[in-house]
Parts: C-alpha cells; sequence; structure tokens
C-alpha cells in the first residue's frame, strides 16, 4: 500500500455578488466546515480557511475524497437561499503518493498535492466547478473524465435532490424511511427525487470510485 494525500481546495461561486447574498452565504459555508470538523468518516487531517470564501482540506485518506467534494457541493447546494443564485463551490482536487520505501523524510509529495490543487483552482475553465489533477498517470486517466461528467451532474442538481444527496453521503447508504424523517418528505417524494437527479447513479458511482482508489493504491 503506497503513502498518499488528497487535497480539495475550494472558493465559493460568486460569494461577493452583493451583501445580502454574501453574508449568509459565507456563514453557511463556514458551518459546513465547522460540522466537518467532528466527523471522522472522511479521515479529514485538517481544514485551512485563508479568508472567507476559500478553504483547503487535506485528507490523510483519500478513498473518501469524491464523497467529500460531492458533499460539499450538495450540501452548499441545499442550503441556497433562492433558485436563481444557489450556493455552490468550485473544488480543485489533487492526489500525490509516495512509496513507503521511500525515504520516510521527504515530504515532497505533500508540497506537489497542494501545488497540484491549488493550481487546478486557478486554471480551471469558468463553466467548470470541480476538476481533478495527479501527476501519476493512471489516477488522471481515472478520475479526469468521470469528474466532469460528474461535476455536471451535481451542478443540475435542485435544492431538494441535493439535500437527499447530501443526506445519503453521510449515512452511506439509501434509506428512503430514514430519509423521509429527516427532510420532512414523503417516501414517495424521495423516490421521485432521487431518480430525477441521478442520485442513485450518483451514489453507485462513488461506490466504484473508492473501489478504484483501493485498486490504484496497491
Amino acid at each position: 500500500m503506497k503513502n498518499g494525500i488528497g487535497v480539495i481546495t475550494g472558493d465559493l461561486y460568486k460569494s461577493s455578488v452583493g451583501y445580502e447574498r454574501g453574508l449568509p452565504y459565507l456563514k453557511s459555508m463556514e458551518t459546513v466546515l465547522k460540522n466537518l470538523e467532528s466527523l471522522d468518516m472522511f479521515s479529514i487531517q485538517k481544514i485551512d480557511i485563508f479568508r472567507g470564501d476559500f478553504f483547503q482540506i487535506t485528507l490523510s485518506d483519500p478513498a473518501y475524497f469524491l464523497d467529500l467534494a460531492v458533499y460539499l457541493r450538495s450540501c452548499l447546494i441545499s442550503l441556497s437561499d433562492d433558485i436563481e443564485t444557489k450556493y455552490d463551490a468550485r473544488l480543485s482536487l489533487s492526489y500525490s503518493e509516495m512509496d513507503l520505501f521511500t525515504e520516510l523524510r521527504d515530504r515532497s509529495y505533500f508540497e506537489e498535492a497542494y501545488l497540484l490543487s491549488g493550481r487546478g483552482l486557478d486554471d480551471m475553465p469558468k463553466n467548470m466547478m470541480m476538476a481533478f489533477n495527479s501527476s501519476i498517470e493512471g489516477w488522471h486517466r481515472s478520475f479526469n473524465g468521470p469528474i466532469r461528467l460528474l461535476d455536471f451532474i451535481i451542478g443540475s442538481l435542485s435544492k431538494p435532490q441535493a439535500q437527499v444527496l447530501s443526506e445519503i453521503i453521510l449515512e452511506r447508504k439509501i434509506n428512503v424511511l430514514g430519509l423521509s424523517a429527516t427532510t420532512g418528505k414523503t417516501q414517495q417524494n424521495i423516490y421521485k427525487l432521487m431518480d430525477r437527479g441521478g442520485i442513485r447513479q450518483i451514489y453507485d458511482f462513488l461506490e466504484y470510485s473508492r473501489d478504484q482508489i483501493h485498486f490504484l493504491r496497491r
């Protein structure tokens, strides 16, 4: 098993558009990040906030870094105050690794992960909200294309669909009865939201990605 690090660099989308929108937007993101600090499920090593709308999350185990990225975006969308200007975040994901037999004092792969993630956010086209970068060919080939498609699907979610998806990721299972109790929606409505939002497909892709990550880290 190789030693690796996952980094997510994020910037709130249009957070400075108007004071009335910007302030609750920032407070919503602060709440989301604070709640993440109390969760062990994503293997978060640390969260850095460089200014109100710019942040960086380091994961000691990258197995769930896609789950975390999707959770962040779906959670923000679910907190949106209106449909026209929904909350969202531009996210740049990166992964770097070194073999455990490599000199343990070598921490260059840490620096590489941060540089790749930050550079990826700077270079991200305006019509994209999520991108992946890695200097490792197998990782780049496996995730770069699928994440572009995932980016489009997440961006198309409605507020109720995003709420259901964020709850599913936290529970790590699709429990319609539990979702109905948590969201206050009928079970029939939950089924409709999942079908129309492609939520089952998103969940299946995240499960597949975790298996792929474990395979690539052998």
